[in-house]
């Protein structure tokens, strides 16, 4: 007769027949293959021919771990009804803190167990652990290009201006280095039409006339060194501006295949891991360098929404689409098994958007070919986080430094800032930093075709004489501050 301690073990031989003996009830709780077997048989010895003594010995560490670190066996092991709380759940890191103890040869032998075993909460933080440091691995070195582009473009900006202000100080792009000598000429020829009776003032003449020709021609010399200086000045400028340009499109080429190598590593190791949640799922977010689940929409659609709602381009492309993915997702997963809150939610999600949703590769297929909408393929470039919770806004022509009659000119709407632009108006008053931030279809701003001179249109805007742009700061009575107080008929 069974003892009672038999009863209420499980035992596993390894391939050596080695046997192990485990506690039903908790092996039970965590793997849906021992559930199974379970229901089914009378005889609780299970051969393990697949895996060694080794293999075994790290399920029964776990086991004791898990265990001895107040795992909550009472969670429901079919992951898709709790695959929401993923991130926050305790059992998570309690996993984790096994996992950092291994060497990677043996994870990848606990990860055969655990599918073997279909241990499924088990194998997706398994799955989740070896992504995060297939980025790791790549993460410093993506850091690293992106703080040298970031710099390089900065640098760029600063040699943009700095050449520009040393063009606007040093104006000698007009000087001839010839114009000297055609003054000297001239003086000569009105020299020898002068008469020679008087030679003490002719000699005196000469004199004067020798001393204002050196004196040119140093004038002359200073000047073309100057030239030459501001050429050479203006040459490294340049050759500064091209290494800068050379650099970043190098790096950013470099940048976008180590991307994508990592992309693509991890593409590749989902598809081995053969995990259902995994597979067409998850995917590394390029901003924050962090695994991410194009299920995260369903938790987070209302808030997306709200974010959206706030930039006209996004409410036209992404509005929608969103909530189709949405829907696709919650048929999917009703399809796998997840327990929706009532019937009603269970009915409403029988259908699919989409044709022939079966699955979450299904969904990720047609956001790569945006067949949600337009822009639907953003959503596998970044997470919900960087795509939307951390988007800033513009309203186009908001600004109280300008003329009222700027909203005539622009459409005051209000847009993220990659469908923004980056257009922006400065006031025309010299070394004047107020500038209008505005929208792609309003940009440039001009007066109306309309305009005549002295017209009043526009005018808080526009200098009835030199019919440039200027701030409310930089505007008197319908003209400029350059010409304000000037005769300008």
């Amino acid at each position: 007769m069974t003892s009672q301690i038999e009863k209420n073990k499980i035992v596993m031989k390894s391939k050596s027949n080695k046997e192990y003996y485990f506690d039903m009830k908790i092996l039970s709780s965590i793997s849906n293959f021992i559930e199974n077997i379970i229901e089914d048989n009378d005889d609780l010895n299970i051969p393990m021919n697949c895996f060694t003594n080794k293999d075994l010995d790290l399920l029964s560490e776990y086991i004791l771990f898990i265990k001895n670190s107040q795992y909550d066996f009472k969670q429901k092991n079919n992951t898709v009804n709790y695959y929401y709380n993923f991130h926050n759940y305790k059992n998570n890191v309690i996993i984790r803190s096994y996992l950092e103890i291994l060497s990677k040869e043996n994870i990848k032998k606990f990860f055969e167990i655990s599918r073997y075993l279909d241990i499924n909460f088990l194998q997706e933080e398994i799955i989740r652990y070896n992504i995060q440091n297939i980025i790791k691995s790549k993460k410093n070195k993506i850091n690293e290009l992106n703080t040298l582009i970031y710099h390089a473009k900065e640098n760029l900006k600063t040699i943009e201006k700095d050449k520009e202000e040393f063009k606007s100080e040093n104006k000698l792009e007009g000087y001839n280095s010839g114009d000297e000598d055609s003054e000297d000429e001239d003086d000569q020829d009105e020299e020898d039409e002068e008469e020679e009776d008087n030679s003490e003032q002719y000699e005196s003449v000469v004199e004067f006339e020798k001393e204002l020709s050196t004196f040119n021609n140093n004038i002359k010399d200073s000047k073309d060194r100057v030239l030459k200086e501001y050429i050479n000045v203006m040459k490294l400028y340049s050759k500064k501006s091209k290494f800068l340009t050379d650099l970043l499109e190098n790096k950013e080429l470099e940048l976008n295949n180590i991307n994508n190598e990592l992309v693509n590593e991890i593409n590749d190791y989902v598809t081995d891991s053969q995990n259902k949640f995994y597979i067409g799922n998850a995917y590394c977010c390029i901003d924050c360098l962090d695994l991410s689940f194009i299920t995260d929409i369903k938790d987070n659609i209302d808030e997306v929404n709200n974010i959206i709602q706030k930039c006209y381009q996004c409410q036209e492309n992404i509005s929608n689409s969103i909530e189709m993915i949405n829907h696709d997702i919650n048929h999917v997963l009703i399809k796998k098994g997840f327990i929706p809150e009532s019937n009603d939610d269970k009915e409403a999600y029988e259908d699919s958007e989409m044709e022939n949703i079966n699955n979450m590769i299904d969904i990720k297929n047609n956001i790569i070919n945006n067949n949600y909408s337009d822009e639907s393929e953003i959503l596998l470039k970044k997470c919900i986080d960087c795509n939307f919770k951390s988007k800033e806004f513009l309203e186009c022509g908001k600004t109280d430094d300008f003329g009222y009659s700027l909203e005539k000119l622009c459409c005051q709407e209000t847009f993220c800032e990659e469908h923004f632009g980056t257009n922006k108006v400065r006031c025309s008053h010299k070394n004047c930093n107020y500038i209008i931030d505005v929208c792609e279809e309003c940009y440039p701003v001009n007066r109306p075709d309309r305009y005549y001179s002295y017209s009043s249109e526009c005018s808080d805007l526009f200098c009835n004489y030199c019919d440039e742009l200027f701030c409310k700061y930089h505007m008197k009575e319908e003209f400029c501050r350059n010409h304000a107080y000037y005769d300008r008929d």
